[in-house]
C-alpha cells in the first residue's frame, strides 16, 4: 500500500471513530492491525485496534475488482492526455468519451503506465489524422484502430466533438474526456463480498499484535471512488439476516464490525447486531 493509500485509510479510521461519538486521545498508525488507539466517549476510555478494509460489489475479498482495473487504468491515460492534447493547440477544443474493453486484464503498475502512455500516443494520433470542423463530432469503432495496436486491444470506441467558437480559450484537464465504463456500474449491495471481506481478516487476525486493545473493530469501507465502490442507499431489503453473512460476523474475532457507505454518509454495525441503519 502506498502512502497516498495509507493516508486515506487513516482518514477513513478516523471519521468513523468521530462518526461514533468518540476522541482520539492517543494514536498509533502501523500495520496488522491498521490502527491502534485510544479512544474516549462519555468521560470512558478504551485502547481500541481498528483493522481496515476496502468494499467492492463487483468482486470478492482477494481478488482484483474490474473496475477497479479501469479505473486505474484511465487515471494514467488520461494524466498523459492531457499533457499530449495541451502541447498541440489544434485538439484543445476537442473533447469526448472513451469506452474501454471489458474485462481488462489487470496490468502491474508498471506495465499498465507504460501501456496507458502508448495508449494516450496512439489516441492523440488518431484525432490528429482525422480533421473536426468546428460544432462536429465523430464515432471511431474498433474497426477504425487497425493502425494503433494499444486502441485496437483496449478501446472499444472513441466519440470526440469539435467545440471551438469565437474566442476561444480552454484549459485542458482530465474532466476533457471521460471515461464511460467508468460514469454507470454495478452499484449496489454484494452479501458476496461481505461474507469474504470479514472470512478473510478473520484468517489474517490470527497473525496480529493486537497489543492489549479492550476491543478489536473491522471497519469495511466503501470509498465511493468509483462505482464499484459504492454499497447504495440505505435500504433495509438488504440482506442484513443472510445466515453467511451472520456465522462469519460471529466466528471472527472482531468485537465490532463497521459498513460504512462514506458517499452516501451512512453505516450499519454488523457484528454485535444493531437493526437500525445509522445516517
Amino acid at each position: 500500500m502506498n502512502s497516498k493509500q495509507k493516508q486515506l485509510e487513516r482518514s477513513l479510521i478516523s471519521r468513523l471513530v468521530k462518526r461514533l461519538g468518540y476522541r482520539i486521545a492517543a494514536e498509533t498508525w502501523r500495520d496488522k492491525p491498521d490502527a491502534v488507539l485510544t479512544l474516549t466517549k462519555d468521560k470512558r476510555q478504551s485502547k481500541v485496534a481498528i483493522e481496515h478494509t476496502e468494499y467492492c460489489n463487483d468482486t470478492v475479498a482477494g481478488s482484483p475488482s474490474p473496475q477497479s482495473a479501469i479505473q486505474d487504468f484511465w487515471s494514467d491515460v488520461s494524466k498523459s492526455l492531457v499533457r499530449r492534447i495541451s502541447q498541440r493547440p489544434a485538439l484543445n477544443a476537442l473533447s469526448g468519451l472513451c469506452t474501454l474493453r471489458e474485462p481488462m486484464r489487470g496490468l502491474p503498475s508498471r506495465d499498465r503506465v507504460s501501456t496507458a502512455r502508448e495508449f494516450a500516443s496512439e489516441f492523440v494520433q488518431l484525432l490528429l489524422q482525422n480533421q473536426f470542423d468546428k460544432g462536429k463530432s465523430r464515432t471511431f469503432w474498433r474497426q477504425d484502430f487497425d493502425a494503433f495496436p494499444h486502441l485496437k486491444e483496449y478501446c472499444e470506441s472513441i466519440s470526440a466533438k469539435n467545440w471551438e467558437r469565437r474566442g476561444w480559450n480552454r484549459q485542458v484537464s482530465t474532466r476533457t474526456w471521460t471515461c464511460q465504463n467508468l460514469t454507470a456500474g454495478g452499484v449496489g449491495f454484494s452479501t458476496a463480498y461481505l461474507v469474504s471481506a470479514v472470512k478473510r481478516k478473520t484468517s489474517k487476525a490470527k497473525g496480529y499484535d493486537w497489543c492489549g486493545a479492550d476491543e478489536k473493530w473491522l471497519l469495511i469501507a466503501a470509498s465511493g471512488k468509483n462505482p464499484s465502490h459504492h454499497v447504495g442507499g440505505n435500504f433495509d431489503f438488504y440482506s442484513w439476516n443472510d445466515p453467511c453473512l451472520r456465522c462469519a460476523c460471529v466466528q471472527s474475532p472482531f468485537d465490532r464490525i463497521y459498513l460504512w457507505d462514506v458517499a452516501r454518509s451512512w453505516h450499519r454495525q454488523l457484528k454485535p447486531v444493531i437493526e437500525r441503519v445509522i445516517a
